[in-house]
């Protein structure tokens, strides 16, 4: 009869480490792949070894989506650069931090902060909300009651 050895800390821990490893690189790369009009698999070893530092780094899926769109934004129409979306270059530690800044930038230019008079909400497109609210036919009241 075989007895059946029960895990350890540290096994679960890298069962984790390898199942979240995984599922972040098979999303990171069907996004690229979607928005770069290309077909990288998601399950190669390089690319997972690059998710997992930027996992340990503590990166987020939405961190790397957010390179992935802005770097497809700025290469997908340059035949030069496009050659360059690709998760050895994206993933890359070191070129990651730097695309990551860069994104980063580019949204708070994109989206400037802006503040309401009286509550500092906006809507999506650039109004105050509390405009739009009252427009509505909510009062102010009823509204500060609403973002609150």
């Amino acid at each position: 009869m075989r007895v059946e050895a029960t895990p350890t800390k540290k096994s679960l821990r890298k069962n984790l480490d390898v199942e979240l490893t995984a599922a972040v690189a098979c999303a990171s790369v069907e996004f690229l792949n979607q928005l770069a009009k290309r077909k990288y698999a998601s399950n190669a070893d390089s690319t997972h070894k690059l998710i997992r530092q930027l996992i340990r780094k503590q990166h987020t899926l939405e961190e790397i989506k957010l390179v992935i769109e802005s770097k497809c934004r700025e290469w997908n129409q340059d035949p030069e650069k496009k050659k360059y979306l690709r998760p050895s270059t994206l993933f890359n530690g070191t070129n990651f931090e730097k695309y990551l800044e860069n994104a980063l930038e580019e949204g708070r230019r994109a989206r400037p902060a802006l503040k309401s008079s009286e509550t500092g909400a906006w809507s999506s497109d650039g109004e105050p909300l509390e405009k739009r609210k009252v427009a509505e036919g909510v009062s102010l009241a009823e509204f500060e009651d609403y973002i609150s």
